[in-house]
């Protein structure tokens, strides 16, 4: 999976879709992508920012197993955070 991500064409892709990546330890992390410009330059960026909703998580690129794309609707649901009962 790391040869893929030597590839231009392909990361140009990856940017723009929602993704779910599997690391070495066998866990998966799913979102956009938060550091696109940094995967959209030459050489392939130390971390992935993963961006899901209000959730954002950070791996290792060097751990990355596979990347697919799911949709949305099929990936674990997080909880819908109500924000105007912040302001009370």
């Amino acid at each position: 999976m790391f040869e893929d991500l030597l590839n231009h064409e392909y990361r140009e892709k990856m940017v723009t879709m929602y993704v779910q990546v599997q690391l070495i330890n066998n866990t998966y992390h799913c979102g956009y992508i938060g550091n696109a410009k940094e995967f959209l330059q030459d050489g392939i960026p130390e971390k992935m920012m993963l961006l899901n909703g209000l959730l954002q998580d950070v791996v290792n690129t060097a751990d990355i197993v596979d990347i697919s794309y799911p949709r949305r609707e099929d990936t674990a649901q997080i909880p819908i955070v109500d924000t105007v009962k912040w302001r009370k």
